[in-house]
């Protein structure tokens, strides 16, 4: 396998001009307290001997290269560490301003990300090149939420407490050391900032170091709360001590519901928020939801760290990962879905034609024909026989098509053996094919077989052509117009944004347009608000989503509490809680939805108008809902019996013609005779 050149890396020496913006450096305090105490305390001993804490690591060094004894530390650290990596922000002699550069920050961060553990040392006596080393690396993602910053300089307590406004200082693994100016020369102190403690935030001395004994913990490390693989540094977020944090949120059903209580007050619940009280038990702490109006506004008040997270289900899209970073994925077979509306018989005069194929009635139309020509050639042989008056073809005809609807016989047909066996064997077949036909007529009526539905993506993109989706669904378009998949592709170019799901499924059930959503939330509105009193919806979802995607909650990255959040969203997805909360609100959902739609039904049996919290479907829904008959599913009889009428009336017509024409003719040859009779009288 070939070796990338960081694998091969062991020490880099770096020099980087910075700018020439930040504060000039106090040396004259330094100088002051070397005086005082005879001599400065060596930087070189205490870094190696904390660094050896993590023997298997690699290290990065940054100085501000003015820091007394760092060429000693650079040297050591080359000779004692493999994987090590040292970048110098030094300046001109004359030029007393500097700070960290981006340029600096951004090449470690890409030397740490090939390794997997990464120890971060920071050696200055300037604050004011902490602050701008502080504010670099978090611009830039220098420090991950497992990487741990060793701050090393001669500074004072209260110089180390003002570095409490930056978050690389209080909320990452960061243990900070500093001279102890009241002891001895090789004594320093070491220091970590607990932002969550029972007295609040406040810098904690976790031990001291000296040459002759080495590193001694106080408590056994952070108070007794010292974590087993990183001794040294105490757990910062397993207890946050009843602390408000801050959140980011907007109404998402089921996950996240808002309603406002008889006291004005604003009452949050959902299955997300209920993941979110199991976190506040466990990790003891309170929040406080900033004021958003958008979801743009939900995810930058997180990438802005105003807040933790946003405590509701977002998909994972590479376009947000640039942005902030997520909690571990839960929710991972719900996938972005489809809601169409379900195909709708059209009652047709056809309806009697529907239960029997063509091929079925054309066997029944040639049958029909073979019986009454064979009916008439056997009474027509016996006639000849018998020497009897001869029946007509008609009433023969007639009788055929009468057993075949269900009519009894009349006696008009004569009684010979061959009639008899004749008209038993069309009986038997005229019963079979009428109770057939009416019980298919029934199934289909009862049962109506529905005309095919797209179920998947692919057949959805073949028989429409335009989709809606919420307008933060660019993220979700744009992922799919760049897709190497012709159908996802498609359905990219297809999608119109803009539409909230109310809309959305108004035009769903109208236009026949589908709504993409992710699926439960889709599961929820429409159990809701487009629920039958009977449990049934004339909308279905999609039974393949559109895609497989990744949820989880955003945090901002390289978040140091990531570990603890997702601990406890872990739990409650192995446990299975978090689906069983997920199938209570859905069936929730679906009994208020049966509830509401019936008390509409009972508001409009008794005249009254409906309630203002209606069910959509009453403006909808219940327009393209097909009933058990209606007056076209009787079009045929009703055609059938309307041509009969016509037809008759034209015989009526055409034999009063000419039964009015044949006794105006027989009136005037009788009068003609008569005539005539009296002319050879006379």
């Amino acid at each position: 396998m070939k070796k990338s050149y960081f694998d091969w890396m062991y020490f880099l020496l770096l020099v980087v001009p910075v700018s020439h913006t930040a504060p000039s450096l106090n040396t004259a305090s330094v100088q002051q307290t070397e005086t005082e105490n005879g001599a400065h305390h060596e930087i070189s001993p205490v870094v190696l001997s904390i660094a050896h804490l993590w023997p298997s690591c690699s290290y990065l060094l940054f100085t501000d290269g003015r820091t007394p004894g760092y060429e000693a530390l650079v040297k050591e650290i080359s000779v004692e560490f493999h994987g090590a990596a040292m970048f110098d922000a030094s300046v001109e002699a004359t030029s007393a301003n500097f700070s960290v550069s981006d340029v600096i920050t951004s090449v470690a961060r890409q030397v740490r990300l090939h390794f997997l553990c990464v120890i971060v040392v920071v050696v200055s006596d300037d604050r004011i090149f902490l602050e701008s080393f502080a504010e670099a690396s978090l611009k830039n993602r220098l420090l991950s939420g497992t990487s741990t910053l060793i701050a090393v300089g001669r500074l004072r307590l209260p110089e180390v407490e003002a570095l409490s406004d930056h978050w690389t200082f209080t909320m990452y693994n960061t243990v900070v050391l500093i001279p102890d100016f009241e002891g001895t020369n090789d004594r320093w102190n070491v220091y970590s900032h607990l932002p969550f403690t029972a007295s609040g935030s406040q810098w904690v001395r976790l031990g001291h170091w000296q040459r002759s004994r080495g590193l001694t913990l106080k408590d056994g490390g952070g108070g007794g709360a010292g974590r087993a693989d990183w001794p040294l540094l105490p757990r910062k977020f397993g207890n946050l001590y009843g602390a408000t944090i801050n959140i980011s949120a907007l109404p998402y059903k089921p996950y996240w519901m808002e309603e406002t209580n008889a006291k004005g007050e604003v009452v949050s619940s959902g299955s997300d928020k209920l993941m979110l009280e199991a976190m506040q038990s466990t990790l003891n702490f309170t929040t406080r939801a900033l004021n958003v109006t958008s979801w743009d506004e939900v995810v930058q008040r997180v990438s802005e760290r105003k807040a933790w997270t946003a405590p509701i289900i977002h998909a994972v899209y590479p376009a947000r990962l640039k942005r902030f970073d997520f909690t571990r994925t839960y929710e991972h077979d719900i996938n972005q879905a489809f809601v169409m509306a379900k195909p709708v018989l059209e009652p047709k005069w056809q309806s009697l034609y529907y239960p029997l194929t063509n091929e079925v009635w054309l066997c029944i139309l040639a049958t029909l024909l073979i019986v009454s020509l064979g009916l008439i050639g056997v009474i027509r042989g016996y006639e000849l026989l018998r020497e009897i008056q001869k029946l007509s073809p008609g009433p023969i005809i007639l009788e055929v098509l009468g057993t075949l609807l269900g009519q009894g016989l009349s006696d008009r047909l004569p009684v010979s053996v061959s009639t008899r066996l004749l008209l038993i064997l069309w009986l038997i077949f005229a019963f079979i094919v009428g109770t057939v036909y009416k019980g298919n007529l029934v199934a289909s009526i009862v049962a109506p077989r529905y005309p095919p539905r797209p179920e998947t993506l692919e057949e959805l993109v073949k028989v429409v052509k335009s989709v809606t989706m919420p307008y933060f669904g660019d993220t979700l378009r744009d992922l799919l117009r760049n897709s190497e998949t012709s159908s996802l592709r498609a359905l990219g170019n297809m999608m119109e944004l803009g539409y909230d799901i109310d809309e959305g499924l108004r035009l769903t059930l109208n236009n026949k347009y589908p709504h993409l959503g992710s699926l439960r939330f889709l599961q929820y509105q429409v159990a809701e608000h487009y629920t039958e009193a009977d449990g049934t919806s004339p909308l279905y979802l999609g039974r393949e989503g559109v895609m497989p995607i990744l949820n989880a909650w955003p945090i901002p990255h390289d978040a140091p509490f990531k570990e603890d959040l997702d601990f406890v969203i872990l739990a409650l997805i192995e446990g299975g809680i978090y689906n069983k909360w997920m199938l209570d609100w859905l069936d929730e959902a679906k009994k208020v939805g049966r509830q509401r739609r019936r008390r509409q039904l009972e508001e409009e049996e008794a005249g009254l108008e409906s309630s203002g919290e209606g069910n959509l479907l009453t403006e909808a829904a219940n327009d393209g809902k097909p009933k058990a008959l209606t007056i076209v599913h009787f079009q045929g009889p009703l055609m059938i019996l309307g041509f009969g009428l016509v037809f008759a009336g034209m015989a009526f017509i055409a034999e009063s013609f000419v039964l009015c024409y044949s006794s105006a003719k027989a009136k005037a040859l009788k009068l003609k005779l008569k005539e005539q009779t009296i002319e050879k009288l006379f």
